[in-house]
């Protein structure tokens, strides 16, 4: 499923980057829905989080990694 994912996401032009970044709102989301009463909600944005997670690092092993991006992948899955 990673390896779909990045794949697709290669074609579309979308980096591993941004994936990372998308995770981090994903993520952020989480905690908002959880705080706003809708737990279910909270939990499969986290989970989707998580996939994004690790698809950008399966992204980035696919094309060029950066150093930024290891930086914003390591603090973003704080």
């Amino acid at each position: 499923l990673l390896t779909l994912i990045a794949r697709l996401c290669r074609r579309l032009g979308v980096s591993a980057d941004a994936l990372t970044l998308a995770g981090l709102v994903c993520g952020v989301l989480a905690a908002l829905l959880v705080l706003l009463g809708q737990p279910l909600a909270g939990i499969a944005t986290l989970w989707f989080s998580g996939l994004l997670d690790a698809a950008d690092g399966t992204l980035a092993r696919m094309t060029r990694p950066s150093p930024l991006g290891a930086i914003m992948d390591i603090t973003f899955d704080r």
